[in-house]
């Protein structure tokens, strides 16, 4: 399970690379140009040193332990005060702005040891210099003035209680000791604090393009996964050969690769080494099928379905090629193409659209014999030939396959081939249904006693009636999925209607899936 989780995050990962990409490329432009227009910013720094050990504490001779990260915090805290901006604010005359304008663009940090950055932001250099001077050194005011207060206080609390004191008592000369601390430490509390290096010049922050482009790039890239896992928990299509089976409750029997654009057959030219192999393995499995499907040894065919839940999935594609596949392992195959309002069928082996067919043998306008067009099985293409799909019925006791079998394996070290008999749709038909004649089933026994194989291009299942008139005469039935094009849900209704169907649903096939997820060749 651990597996297929992991295959299924990575297949998710594939499908929103794209996006993910151009939500980063989007966001690193976006980034660059909004920090174009907003302008240049500078930035400029003033130091402050504020000693652990200050000389309150040395002149009074205290020296309990404070922790210098709470002392820090503690000053920064007092920094922030709004006192420091409005003597900044004034000792500037409003130069800069207001006490909250200058806040605003301001900040203070602790360093390690015991100092204290003022940083000042603004769109001129000479202004970020000026506000971070003069927020630094409205902090030193306010420090200073605070440890003046408490000076003050103290030495008025002293010189009361000397006053009240008698002339001689012994305390009044460790009460005076105390006021000559007090005094020394009042002239000297303004130094408790200094600037040690003041703003001298000013950084540009902005705009700054590579630092703006990872950044957008950075957002972008948080963006495009959110809006991809999304799009991922409300995306109901079917992305894998584990989703197929679990909604259709049917093995996958093979995964088929993107075919390439406008191309359908391709069991012959330049990309037969890449479909071969994977259409060799499904005529293989329907053989086996068919082989144990058989009770007895009288001549029996076998008529296969191949069926969509929706247009568009690939059916016709992979019906072609299967017929091909199983025509090239010795079998007698017909293609009949049942898909009666879209045929494809005539189209994908090069015959005429007006070619007479099913259509037109069911209506009895045409002889069966007439309709075939034989389909050659070597070459860089198929060739069709013309009213040539003769087959007479196979003698009792022989199937037809062994009759061709024997046949093909009259020269000595040939390999036998089988022949690939196309019956086209026909006149197309818009509205009326002819699914449900009598006329088909006759029409399809004959086949039967034909051909070792019927292979039938139905219509989509969900979408036409001609699956649920024709599983009475089918013995398999195949599903062909095409990735991310079906839904769950459209599966599941077709679970429910295939479960009911007479024909055995052999199995699905798994179209246009990645190359991680089809089979490939062998050879390739």
């Amino acid at each position: 399970m651990q597996g297929i989780g992991a295959e299924a995050l990575i297949a998710a990962l594939r499908r929103s690379a794209v996006p993910v990409v151009v939500a980063m490329i989007v966001g690193a432009f976006a980034m660059v140009i909004l920090q174009q227009l907003a302008g240049a910013q500078y930035s400029a720094s003033a130091r402050v040193l504020v000693p652990t050990a200050p000389i309150s504490k040395v002149i009074t001779g205290t020296s309990a332990y404070v922790d210098p990260a709470t002392q820090q915090q503690t000053e920064i805290e007092l920094a922030n005060a709004p006192q420091v901006f409005d003597r900044a604010a004034a000792a500037t005359q409003n130069l800069y702005g207001s006490a909250n304008v200058v806040r605003a663009s301001s900040s203070v940090s602790g360093q390690a040891g015991d100092i204290l950055v003022f940083s000042a932001t603004a769109k001129a250099p000479d202004a970020a210099v000026g506000i971070a001077n003069a927020v630094a050194r409205g902090y030193i005011e306010w420090h200073a003035s605070l440890t003046a207060d408490a000076v003050n206080k103290s030495i008025a609390d002293l010189t009361t209680r000397l006053r009240s004191l008698p002339a001689g008592d012994a305390s009044r000369s460790d009460l005076q000791g105390e006021l000559t601390k007090l005094a020394v430490l009042k002239t000297l509390s303004s130094a408790d604090t200094l600037l040690v290096q003041p703003a001298a010049s000013a950084t540009k922050t902005r705009p700054a393009p590579i630092h703006d482009a990872l950044l957008g790039a950075a957002l972008g890239l948080l963006i495009g996964l959110l809006i991809s896992a999304l799009r991922e928990a409300i995306d109901t299509k079917v992305r894998s050969e584990r989703d197929v089976e679990d909604e259709l409750s049917v093995p996958v029997l093979a995964s088929v690769r993107s075919v390439p654009r406008r191309m359908r057959m391709v069991m012959y030219g330049r990309y037969e080494r890449l479909f071969a192999d994977t259409y060799a393995l499904l005529a293989a499995q329907i053989t086996q099928a068919a082989q144990r499907n058989q009770t007895n040894g009288l001549p029996h065919g076998t008529l296969v379905a191949l069926t969509s839940a929706l247009a568009r999935e690939g059916k016709t594609t992979t019906t072609c090629n299967i017929a091909v596949a199983l025509a090239r392992r010795g079998a007698n195959v017909l293609l009949l193409d049942f898909d009666l309002r879209k045929p494809e069928v005539a189209r994908t082996f090069g015959l005429a659209a007006a070619a007479p067919g099913v259509v037109d043998v069911l209506e009895g306008k045409i002889h069966l014999e007439a309709a075939l067009w034989t389909i050659t099985l070597d070459g860089v293409r198929p060739v069709a030939i013309p009213g040539s799909g003769v087959r007479q019925p196979a003698r009792s006791g022989q199937s037809a396959r062994s009759a061709a079998t024997a046949t093909a394996t009259a020269t000595e070290g040939a390999i036998p081939n089988g022949t690939l008999d196309v019956l086209p749709a026909g006149s197309a038909v818009k509205v009326q249904m002819l699914s449900d004649a009598p006329q088909v089933g006759a029409l399809l026994e004959g086949l039967r006693e034909r051909y070792d194989f019927v292979i039938v291009d139905t219509p989509p299942a969900l979408l036409t009636v001609e699956m649920a008139d024709l599983d009475q005469y089918l013995d398999f039935v195949i599903i062909v999925v095409r990735q991310g094009k079906a839904s769950a849900r459209s599966l599941r209704t077709l679970s429910r209607r295939a479960h009911k169907w007479q024909a055995e649903l052999l199995g699905a096939i798994l179209t246009d899936a990645s190359a991680q997820q089809s089979y490939g060749s062998y050879y390739q």
